[in-house]
């Protein structure tokens, strides 16, 4: 085999009654009572010349968790003999999402629903799979981020939301900002000799809640579903969001008069047109077919809290 093969399967995840919203540690209170924009689970499948499989998910949940990936890989290796080591599960890091860890027995269901549908997405991924050309390239956003981390004056670092009101005095930043929306565009063909749907990957290094908030009680995949919409909507492709873990959204999301329920789709399709910059194959730069080789390292982030006790009084 001289290229990849690529599939992609995708399945909504959206609750059908009122569940707890995850983040801000609020969810005994703060239960959604409307869908802003849908949730989805959603799965690439990447073959290479090596015939080894990788599979790449992603879903509209706070973060990921390993009880999910793990159920998950176990079922996928029993009925397609999957490595269990090649399946990789991100969390967008919405907000505004269904806290899947709360103790009920509704969550309890909605996660046997969601490990389920998990699995469907991952089907239609394996079975998907087409022949595909490779391409990456990046490009800057203007304004987008600030990094979340930061240092204090007395030399210890914080990744708590209270930046220069901490009760510790504000140092600086704790690394250089980093702006960079990255782009791999898998341009696939059919059996035919057709043009099937390109799938594509989107990343960048922002916090994902513009649409959340201590009271509010909106179920949203927040900007990054929006601007998922607007790609695959301009593009006619498939395109999927994976989050990094190194900053904030832009300083906007901190004005108190701020529309989030507006701002949410004005930050998706914003992103979405930095996208449109580079989408073209002339802009991008071609990777040539390969091995497709997993490496598997356990990071668990520890933040570090010397002055916990007054940033917790600070709440």
């Amino acid at each position: 085999m001289d290229c990849f093969k690529v599939g992609f399967g995708r399945v909504n995840i959206t609750p059908d009654h009122s569940v707890p919203l995850a983040s801000y540690g609020t969810s005994k209170f703060r239960h959604h009572d409307r869908v802003l924009n849908e949730l989805y689970f959603s799965a690439i499948a990447i073959t290479g010349t090596n015939n080894k499989t990788i599979l790449l998910t992603t879903y509209d949940i706070t973060q990921s968790w390993s009880i999910i990936r793990n159920k998950l890989a176990e079922r996928l290796k029993n009925d397609f003999g999957f490595d269990p080591d090649y399946l990789h599960l991100s969390g967008t890091h919405t907000h505004s999402s269904v806290d899947i860890w709360f103790d009920s027995e509704d969550i309890d269901k909605y996660n046997e629903e969601l490990l389920e549908k998990a699995y469907k997405a991952c089907k239609q991924a394996l079975e998907d799979r087409k022949d595909a050309k490779m391409f990456v390239g990046e490009t800057k956003t203007r304004n987008l981020n600030f990094i979340r981390h930061y240092i204090r004056e007395d030399g210890s670092v914080a990744g708590d939301n209270f930046g220069v009101k901490s009760p510790v005095p504000y140092k600086g930043h704790l690394s250089e900002i980093d702006e960079s929306l990255r782009l791999i565009k898998f341009k696939r063909t059919n059996p035919d000799g057709s043009e099937a749907r390109d799938v594509v990957i989107v990343n960048w290094q922002s916090h994902n809640h513009l649409t959340g908030g201590f009271t509010k009680k909106d179920l949203a995949a927040d900007f990054s579903g929006a601007m998922v919409k607007f790609i695959e909507s301009k593009h006619n492709c498939y395109a999927s969001f994976f989050q990094g873990c190194a900053g904030n959204i832009n300083p906007k999301s901190r004005i108190k008069t701020e529309n989030r329920t507006e701002n949410y789709l004005e930050h998706g399709k914003f992103l979405s047109e930095h996208i449109d910059e580079i989408y073209d194959e002339s802009n991008l730069t071609e990777i040539p077919a390969g091995e497709v080789v997993c490496a598997n390292d356990i990071y668990r982030a520890k933040i570090n809290r010397a002055e916990s006790e007054k940033l917790e009084a600070a709440l």
